[in-house]
């Protein structure tokens, strides 16, 4: 696991060609961005690499940015509900915000990673700036 240090709270604790995730220490939020043609092999790596982060770690939130993907990642949702939600349970988060383009598969799939998140009971919302996702996940009442 990489933690180079961006800032002095923040980290990243994942990386490969397809996403990047940071955690910062203080607000106790992971921040994850996905960029280009969805390739499997490196989202599973990447999620793989964040779930062992989130099992052993207290997280409050998560931001997920994934408006810069593209090509279908439907394929990965069912790895996420088997191979990583469980993960995340473990750490207490309590909020997963979503950034998208606003392609209308894009947001369909992200509506299906919605309902995974509520079913494990972690409050998850769409959004299409990173700004009103920032804002939403740094409520006060997490």
């Amino acid at each position: 696991m990489d933690t180079r240090l961006l800032k002095e709270s923040l980290k990243i604790i994942a990386e490969n060609d397809f996403a990047v995730s940071t955690f910062d220490e203080n607000s106790r939020i992971v921040r994850s961005t996905f960029k280009g043609r969805v390739k499997l092999d490196l989202a599973y790596e990447h999620m793989d690499e964040l779930g062992e982060f989130y099992l052993n770690n207290k997280i409050n939130g998560s931001i997920v940015n994934i408006s810069k993907v593209y090509g279908s990642y439907a394929k990965i949702l069912e790895y996420l509900k088997v191979n990583f939600l469980p993960k995340t349970k473990t750490s207490g988060i309590k909020r997963k915000a979503y950034v998208v383009s606003d392609d209308i598969i894009v947001a369909h799939l992200s509506a299906k990673l919605v309902n995974g998140d509520e079913y494990n009971h972690i409050k998850s919302k769409v959004f299409f700036y990173l700004k009103e996702a920032e804002e939403w996940v740094n409520e006060t009442d997490l």
